[in-house]
């Protein structure tokens, strides 16, 4: 019987990269080397972002303020909600 080989050799940086790229046509990485949002193309520049942990994220997702505001924040109260537990 033949072994199935489990293809999670992909590194963080390319699985997001792959994953950006299926749902946005365009990757993380070369999203943040034009400094555009990988979401909707807008500009992104340091001074966009509201907050130095807004900045950070955009390093990780490559979301713009506005799309992160889109997908993080609650809209009952305009922030993301604290878990309970």
């Amino acid at each position: 019987m033949q072994e199935k080989h489990n293809k999670k050799s992909a590194t963080p940086q390319e699985f997001t990269d792959n994953f950006a790229k299926k749902a946005f046509g365009r990757s993380r990485t070369d999203s943040k080397k034009q400094n555009i949002c990988v979401v909707c193309n807008a500009s992104c520049k340091p001074e966009d972002f509201k907050d130095d942990l807004s900045a950070q994220e955009y390093q990780i997702t490559g979301f713009c303020q506005k799309c992160q505001d889109e997908v993080f924040d609650d809209p009952q109260n305009g922030t993301l909600e604290e878990d309970p537990d």
